[in-house]
């Protein structure tokens, strides 16, 4: 199956459970779905990026792009978690640990998912 079709099942298979959480948890649904599309987005740009650095004749291309696009990672989502607690003060801890959460979620799903690539490549 492709990278990007298991990124966008894990989407939808994060907002459901979102939404089921919903049922027991007060917070704000719309807010952890823009979050799980924000994850979603960014892990789909992640993987574009890597790829396009694998075709590279430079071998430290890949590890250059890797820590660049983690990095990246990290940095906007301390700025959209910031923006969050700005504009949402009632669920701050819930936004908080949502988006810790689907941040864990997310990174080792794609590290898991680059993990196998780069050992099929050497295989």
């Amino acid at each position: 199956m492709k990278d990007e079709i298991k990124t966008l099942i894990l989407t939808l298979l994060m907002a459901l459970l979102c939404a089921i959480m919903r049922l027991f948890f007060d917070f704000s649904l719309i807010a952890v779905w823009l979050l799980c599309i924000y994850f979603g987005l960014f892990s789909l740009l992640t993987n574009f990026f890597l790829n396009r650095s694998l075709k590279d004749k430079n071998p430290n291309k890949f590890t250059l792009v890797f820590l660049m696009v983690t990095g990246l990672k990290m940095g906007l989502s301390l700025a959209v978690l910031i923006l969050m607690f700005y504009m949402m003060r009632k669920w701050i801890l819930v936004n908080a640990i949502s988006c810790l959460v689907l941040y864990a979620i997310y990174t080792f799903f794609e590290i898991r998912l680059w993990v196998n690539k780069l050992n099929s490549l050497k295989a």
